[in-house]
């Protein structure tokens, strides 16, 4: 058991939770999920905890260095009346991510419709374990949100694309030397929804929201029964920030808002004047 799983086993063993810990050593007997002939392979979580009320639990923990790129966000928007050089409406953060391998996403799902065990992945930051703070994922709702981007298509049919922000490569299934052997590793941004509300990202499809859980503070498994399903971009509204900002611009520039009133089309609609309505408040000034 390796120090992030054994972070783990602390925090199911200080909620007084019962808990199964299956090795993942190469060849052990566990390994029989991958070894069936002529069935698709399982991949097996690292827990499976016990809970009364809430039934059994798997948890498969993995203790990522989180990367990051540049994207952009909106926050303190201004209003009217504020000051343009305060440069407060819009800023270029830094995205976390890490590198999530789609066969074991696969395999995880396939455990969890076998055995009828909801199953949660555990994300730790490999910098950060010590501040116990774990982004938990339900394995199908990641599934959910990829499965039209990865799974197999007909010849035929033309390869969907997407990417997270405008400056970020498209999301593909690729190797990665610094990760793994496996070259079937994608893409996958880390963060809480409350952040990333404030995104501008390009498909949302793609952001799958965290039970972000401190697990040296008192939390137990019953936090992640409140987890935030997977809202389709077409359910999703701008956030008071963008329609604040998009609203300004379209009357500096006068020019007609997105027909659409989704999070990802006004996303693009202020990616896209941003330039011009500087420049039209710089020469204001």
């Amino acid at each position: 058991m390796n120090n992030s799983e054994q972070l783990v086993a602390h925090w199911l063993t200080n909620q007084r939770c019962h808990w199964v810990y299956i090795d993942q050593s190469p060849h052990f007997p566990a390994d029989g999920v991958k070894r069936i002939e002529g069935r698709p392979q399982i991949h097996r979580p690292d827990f499976i905890a016990l809970v009364d009320g809430l039934g059994s639990v798997a948890i498969d923990v993995k203790c990522y260095s989180f990367r990051s790129r540049k994207g952009l966000a909106f926050y303190d928007v201004p209003t009217q009346d504020s000051d343009p050089e305060a440069d407060t409406d819009f800023g270029v953060l830094d995205m976390d991510y890490v590198k999530l391998s789609w066969s074991e996403i696969e395999g995880l799902l396939r455990f969890q419709r076998a055995s009828n065990i909801p199953t949660w992945i555990c994300i730790l930051d490999r910098a950060k374990a010590e501040a116990s703070a774990a982004f938990f994922y339900r394995a199908d709702h990641i599934f959910d949100s990829f499965s039209w981007l990865f799974s197999p298509i007909p010849p035929s049919v033309a390869k969907p694309q997407a990417r997270y922000f405008r400056d970020w490569p498209y999301l593909e299934l690729a190797p990665d030397a610094d990760v793994s052997n496996q070259n079937d590793l994608f893409d996958f941004v880390i963060e809480e929804e409350t952040l990333a509300q404030h995104w501008s990202l390009m498909d949302w499809r793609c952001y799958v929201a965290p039970a972000v859980v401190n697990l040296s503070s008192g939390t137990s498994l019953f936090d992640l029964a409140d987890i935030v399903p997977v809202v389709k971009n077409t359910e999703r509204l701008p956030s008071d920030g963008q329609m604040n900002f998009a609203t300004w611009i379209a009357s500096t520039l006068k020019i007609e808002l997105p027909a659409l009133r989704t999070k990802s089309s006004f996303g693009h609609f202020i990616a896209q004047h941003v330039a011009a309505f500087r420049a039209v408040r710089a020469k204001a000034v």
